[in-house]
């Protein structure tokens, strides 16, 4: 596509601004990353099984899908494996530690939308990069205007 770069690309513009940058960079690329292997797993439809299914209530008193729960995996196996502090996502009751000493922290809803699944309406990931606080939520409770 003419005129067009790719995410790897326009990411590495920020690895010489500083660290947080780097790992906000490689956050990002790891969620792309995640978001590709989902979307093959959405691709496959009912062959890849049960996704609708109910496994489970969230905080907020909705339902958890087996969609839900295999997109968080997919999305904090891969924050785990970037220069993450804290990981917060609408699928766990409390924030998770990652790499101790990473400069920002992720908050992050896997799965938004999961409810419509089976109407085939779009879904989407949702997530915040936030610089790490030494609080006891590393960083995820900052005011919207942060």
């Amino acid at each position: 596509m003419p005129g067009s770069t790719r995410l790897e690309t326009h990411l590495m513009r920020y690895r010489p601004l500083g660290a947080a940058e780097a790992a906000a960079a490689d956050a990002v690329l790891a969620l792309a990353g995640a978001a590709r292997a989902l979307s093959a797993l959405l691709a496959r439809g009912p062959l890849a099984g049960s996704l609708a299914a109910v496994r489970g209530e969230g905080q907020g008193g909705d339902t958890q899908k087996e969609l839900d729960l295999v997109a968080n995996r997919l999305m904090v196996d891969a924050l785990r494996a970037a220069p993450v502090a804290v990981i917060g996502s609408e699928e766990l009751d409390a924030p998770l530690s990652a790499a101790a000493a990473a400069p920002i922290a992720v908050a992050i809803d896997p799965l938004d939308g999961s409810d419509n699944i089976d109407t085939g309406v779009p879904v989407g990931t949702i997530f915040a990069v936030l610089p790490r606080a030494g609080d006891a939520a590393g960083g995820l409770l900052q005011p919207g205007t942060a």
